[in-house]
């Protein structure tokens, strides 16, 4: 299990870069690569990484919740689509304070901020689930195409593989992540 959370950390981190740059053009500030050279030729290659702090210390509670609660839901005989919506809403209990935070970091680049100054100035740890409404209308849907379609192809493709789970994950979250991307630019400039 462990290796699994260090595979999930290590791709946070590989696209936390990307994860800035989308969060500042669905905020309004432009074009992908401007943004990315902007930041990088003013304040060099580590201002991709700001608040990635935030994301590391969440992804591990919020993928174990999701996996747990689709997992049991599962075990229910529930329907893969109903199993997936309720993993997706429980991992708002997560997911909503840690994105609210590391959007503040996204959108300040320029300064440096510590947690604690971030979290009292957004008006407390109460205040952290603001968009929490439109993070479940997100996480839902998502997780509801993702996990049946995931379970789907991990039936298709070879098993025990790491390139079959790469090629599965990948493809489950292609049409989930494409349908809420309206859903995600909302809840960004919300919060």
């Amino acid at each position: 299990m462990s290796e699994c959370f260090s595979y999930v950390r290590s791709g946070a981190i590989a696209v936390y870069p990307v994860d800035l740059v989308k969060t500042q053009v669905q905020n309004g500030g432009g074009r992908p690569m401007s943004i990315a050279r902007s930041i990088i030729q003013q304040q060099g290659l580590l201002r991709m990484y700001n608040g990635s702090f935030v994301q590391l210390i969440g992804i591990g509670p919020e993928k174990a919740i999701k996996l747990y609660v689709n997992d049991i839901a599962d075990g229910y005989g529930l329907h893969p689509i109903i199993c997936g919506a309720m993993a997706g809403a429980c991992q708002v209990l997560v997911t909503n304070p840690i994105e609210y935070v590391k959007i503040q970091y996204q959108m300040n680049v320029k300064q440096s901020m510590s947690l604690f100054c971030t979290i009292r100035q957004l008006g407390g740890f109460h205040k952290l689930y603001k968009g929490a409404s439109l993070c479940l209308m997100r996480d839902m849907p998502f997780s509801a195409i993702y996990f049946p379609t995931y379970s789907y192809l991990k039936g298709v493709l070879p098993e025990n593989n790491h390139l079959s789970n790469l090629i599965g994950g990948t493809v489950a979250a292609l049409p989930a992540a494409y349908l809420v991307t309206p859903l995600d630019v909302i809840k960004t400039r919300m919060q």
